[in-house]
């Protein structure tokens, strides 16, 4: 986790602060009786983030954000449990019950606090955000093994369209390539709900057209 420029004491010091904080989290989930299913996700996400960026000023604002983050992968659809629920303002409310199952107690921070936070995290992550019909927010991790099998799905389609229009002679097409990966990803092989489909096709566009020049260069297009 720790930066691998140096390799000196340095190093090994940041190493263990991230261990630190990792160990704080873990105990801030079990302190608030984190659903179990969210917790090693939640630490994953932030071992990654930790790895690359500094804590921040409110280290339980940035746990709140990994849970709320892991909370909304795409196959949680239909989620309708806000950002707001993570924080100690909506436990002064009644809107609080939705989230009860998630954890006993809210977080002591406030939900601009998580927003910041999260949208850190996203960023410096590349983390996927995809949109429902409400326009509410789910997000995919590159890294993990749902967007490993799309990436290795559009790795494959990319390079049999390069293959078909190099036999047939006819022009290779983009949008039809995406489109063909898109049925395979909802109808076929059913990975994300089919809502994401628009999100998804925005996101996945300009990682086609990069495979698809890629194999055209190394067959010598």
């Amino acid at each position: 986790m720790a930066s691998k420029v140096r390799v000196d004491g340095a190093v090994r010091t940041e190493s263990k602060a991230t261990t630190s904080f990792l160990k704080q989290a873990y105990h801030l989930y079990t302190s608030k009786q984190v659903h179990q299913n969210l917790i090693l996700p939640s630490l994953r996400i932030l071992a990654n983030h930790l790895g690359t960026q500094e804590i921040g000023r409110e280290p339980e604002a940035l746990f709140a954000a990994a849970i709320y983050i892991a909370f909304r992968h795409p196959n949680t659809y239909p989620n309708l449990v806000p950002r707001s629920y993570f924080s100690a303002e909506a436990s002064q409310t009644a809107k609080r019950r939705p989230a009860e199952p998630l954890f006993h107690q809210s977080f002591d921070v406030k939900d601009t606090s998580i927003d910041w936070y999260a949208k850190r995290i996203v960023e410096k992550l590349d983390i996927i955000v995809l949109y429902d019909e409400r326009g509410l927010p789910y997000y995919l991790e590159r890294a993990g093994p749902i967007f490993r099998l799309i990436d290795a799905l559009a790795e494959e389609a990319a390079v049999d369209a390069v293959l078909t229009s190099k036999i047939s002679g006819r022009p290779l097409l983009l949008e039809p390539i995406v489109r063909v990966l898109l049925n395979r990803i909802f109808n076929v092989l059913q990975i994300l709900p089919k809502v994401f489909y628009n999100s998804l096709y925005e996101n996945l566009l300009p990682h086609v057209e990069a495979s698809v020049e890629s194999s055209r260069a190394e067959m010598g297009d």
